[in-house]
Formats: structure tokens, sequence, C-alpha cells
């Protein structure tokens, strides 16, 4: 029994175009692969850089951290201060990087994952809610960030209702509503 040509050629017309499809999705991926490497040897550069005037040491250490510390870096970005936040928190501990902008969010979790950094976790927040867990944190690192809140009142407050029951709230802490919780 003989197949019919028009069944025989609409079999090689679909293998071609699986092939042709195949071909220009890997195509797309080695691309795209390429650019976010290039991205991440950006990263790198641009941060020993930022070291220099940046200075993290001194912002990392006024924040008391020790081992098993779950720390907010609120507007993490790619994760310049959250990849120097992870060793000092250690395994039992948390380092939450939220930003509103997914792009810097993706490249920080492939930074996190090359580095082997399970203790990070990546947070999609709003303008006005950066869906921190309400008091768990036992600190929270707000840099070079401020000037782009736009509702800088709500965040902070929602910082605020991040930290631990009673634990600090930095220089806010002696102003009465923070101590309830809110910053007027």
């Amino acid at each position: 029994m003989s197949v019919p040509d028009s069944r025989v050629q609409r079999a090689y017309r679909v293998r071609i175009s699986l092939f042709l499809l195949a071909v220009g999705l890997l195509l797309v991926v080695w691309v795209v692969g390429s650019q976010a490497l290039q991205t991440l040897k950006v990263l790198d550069v641009i941060e020993r850089e930022r070291d220099r005037w940046q200075q993290p040491g001194p912002v990392v250490e006024a924040l008391n951290l020790k081992d098993g510390s779950i720390v907010a870096d609120i507007g993490s970005g790619a994760g310049y201060f959250t990849l120097k936040l992870a060793p000092i928190v250690g395994d039992k501990g948390r380092v939450i990087a939220e930003d509103i902008l997914r792009e810097p969010l993706a490249f920080l979790w492939i930074r996190a994952l090359l580095r082997h950094r399970r203790n990070i976790r990546v947070i999609h927040g709003e303008p006005d809610n950066p869906h921190l867990p309400e008091g768990q944190l036992d600190a929270v690192l707000v840099a070079n960030t401020y000037h782009e809140f736009t509702h800088p009142r709500t965040i902070l407050n929602r910082a605020l209702q991040a930290l631990h029951p009673g634990g600090p709230a930095g220089h806010c802490r002696s102003r009465p509503s923070a101590r309830r919780g809110r910053i007027p």
C-alpha cells in the first residue's frame, strides 16, 4: 500500500518547520545567554569600582548582623549589598532582596545561584509595598534607593513593621511614633 504524496509532503513540511523553529530558538537562547554573561561581567567590574566610593564595610558593620540574622535589602537592584550580606548571615540566616524592577532581580537570582548563595530570597515588590515578612527582620538596609521611592513614608512604615517587635528602628528609635511601629 503506498502513502499518498500529500501526506508525505505534509510530514516533510512539518519536520522542516520544527527543525527551523528549533534552530531559531537555539539562536535566540545563544544571543540572550551571551548578552546575559556580558552583563554579569560588567556588573562585577562596576561593583569593584563601587567598592572604592561606597565603602560597604562600615555600612554592613552598622547593621550589627551575625550568623542567623534575617536582613532585607530594599531596592537591592542586581545585588551589590545583598551579595555582601549573604556570607555574614550565613546558612542559618537570610537576606531578602527586594526591588520593583524584575530585570535586576533576575540578574541577582542568577548571581546568587552561581555563587551558591542559597540564603538569598528575591522578592518583587511594588512602589508602595516591598512585601516584607512582618515582624521577622533583624535589620533593613536602604542604600542608594530612597530617592527612587514614590511612596517613601509607606515603604519606611512597612520596613519598620517588618522588624522584630521591640527591635532596633535605626535613627527613628527615639521617636515615640517609631516605637509604635509607624513613621509620621
